[in-house]
Order: structure tokens, then sequence, then C-alpha cells
């Protein structure tokens, strides 16, 4: 099972964010989705448009892999600016991930450009 944004919000308000708080961990930073950036504005919405969540979170943690189909303009740059005190960290890439594509490409410059471009830009 996955979390909902809104079964996320819920778990850090009443679970995950005080137990973090009460902790000798308190200096933890929590990333909430985790996931491809489709999921974006609205996941956000869900969860750090609740202060109450948001005081517990830093930032939002992304995968990569839709990103060929989903504008960064309409996720990424939206989302920051509806909140811009928290941190937008990709967590997550990797080539080959199709089945139908070579996993490992040892010296692949193609695989390096696509990783370059999508760190920096």
């Amino acid at each position: 099972n996955f979390f909902s944004p809104q079964h996320q919000r819920d778990f850090i308000i009443k679970d995950l964010g005080p137990a973090l708080a009460a902790s000798s961990h308190s200096d933890v930073h929590l990333i909430i989705l985790d996931d491809q950036r489709n999921k974006l504005p609205n996941w956000a919405n869900q969860v750090i448009g609740n202060s109450t969540a948001a005081a517990y979170v830093s930032g939002i943690g992304i995968h990569w892999y839709s990103d060929l189909i989903t504008p960064a303009g309409l996720t990424l740059d939206v989302t920051h600016h509806l909140y811009p005190n928290f941190f937008l960290l990709y967590t997550e890439a990797c080539n080959g991930v199709m089945h139908w594509e070579v996993k490992v490409a040892l010296g692949s410059w193609e695989r390096g450009t696509y990783y370059s471009r999508s760190i920096l830009s």
C-alpha cells in the first residue's frame, strides 16, 4: 500500500511529527512525497498546505522517471512558488528503468548526459 497525500499528512500530524520532535532525533529533516513530480503541486497542497503538518516538514522528495512527460514548469516551479521555504530534492533516478532497456551501460555518454541535464535543469 502507498500513502495518499491525506494519509501522509495525517500520519505526520498524529504520529511521525510528534514522535520525531520528542525524540533524540529532532534534528532529522522530514521529506514528503518521494515519488514522481506529476503528483505536484497537489501532494504539497494536501500535506504542507496544512500548517500543523508543515511545521514538521523540511522538503519534498522527487523521482525522475516521468520527467520526460511532466513539465517542470507545471510541477516543480509551481510548487516552489507556492512553498518557497521547502526544499525540492531529487531522491531517486536511474537509466535503464524500462524492461526493454539495458540495465547497466558502462561508458554510456548518452546516459551521463541525461543525468547531468536532469540534475542541472
